[in-house]
């Protein structure tokens, strides 16, 4: 049962934290297309980054629950 909690956790948060790289990736390629071609993309880019800050806080939270769920694994051993 603890297992799979820890796989379902762990699946989430490297989905999570893969979600953030590929928006942070579009944040650095809107602000270099608005820098090259000198029009204000801030409407695109804003949003872009707060979702992967909040992207990049469910990953980590999600691996903190996971730490947890394994303490509570191996104090159940010992």
């Amino acid at each position: 049962m603890l297992l799979r909690r820890r796989m379902r956790l762990l699946s989430l948060a490297i989905e999570s934290v893969t979600v953030t790289g590929l928006l942070v990736s579009a944040v650095v390629a809107v602000t270099f297309i608005s820098a090259i071609a000198v029009i204000d993309l801030a409407a695109i880019v804003v949003p872009l980054f707060v979702t992967a800050m909040v992207a990049l806080m469910l990953g980590l939270v999600l691996l903190l629950l996971d730490t947890r769920v394994a303490s509570r694994m191996i104090r159940r051993r010992f």
